[in-house]
């Protein structure tokens, strides 16, 4: 939603806005973050009066510089969900992608960094195959979900060795932006309570 806000807002006049918003080839990147919490926080932090934070601009930084924060910020959420299940005993080695951005490549690869994981992307119809093999599970033709085939993948993104110690800094500040920014969100509230 946020990196779909984003597109909307500096390309408004286009179908696509998202065809000529990813140059994602700077590497390092611009210490940029973004909190996406433009509806609220969901998973993990579950603050529906949270909002989002644009944190690092300077003179120089350019609308796609902002747009791969965005991506980014997609990153760091699921790298704090995958933490919070790892010490839930729960580990996976396969995060598949769905959706407009796991279609680009480069969008998909600066994903893979910032989450620190390898993201597969699958075709746009996982939804529909997703619930036509679970009904398969409920009428008996496959076993569980364990006995189910693999999604089929477009392509995969493996976290690039060379920018992990960067992408790491990036991901400890991210974690501690919430709750830095949870007072000003209270006071913003508050104040809209008001007029």
């Amino acid at each position: 939603w946020a990196l779909d806000w984003f597109a909307s807002l500096v390309h408004h006049d286009r179908v696509d806005p998202w065809a000529s918003l990813f140059d994602l080839t700077a590497t390092p990147p611009p210490a940029l973050l973004v909190l996406p919490y433009l509806a609220g926080s969901g998973t993990l932090d579950n603050d529906p009066l949270a909002r989002g934070a644009l944190l690092g601009l300077t003179l120089e930084t350019t609308t796609a510089q902002v747009a791969r924060a965005f991506v980014e910020a997609s990153g760091y959420e699921l790298a704090k969900i995958r933490a919070a299940l790892a010490e839930r005993g729960i580990a996976g080695t396969d995060v598949y992608a769905v959706g407009g951005g796991s279609a680009n490549p480069s969008a998909l690869q600066a994903r893979a960094d910032a989450a620190a994981v390898r993201l597969r992307a699958v075709t746009k119809e996982a939804s529909t195959r997703g619930a036509a093999l679970l009904a398969a599970i409920g009428v008996g033709v496959h076993d569980g979900v364990s006995a189910l085939p693999a999604p089929p993948v477009l392509h995969d993104a493996e976290p690039e060795p060379e920018h992990a110690a960067w992408y790491a800094r990036q991901r400890e500040t991210f974690g501690s932006l919430y709750p830095l920014l949870r007072t000003v969100n209270d006071s913003f509230t508050a104040l809209e309570e008001t007029a």
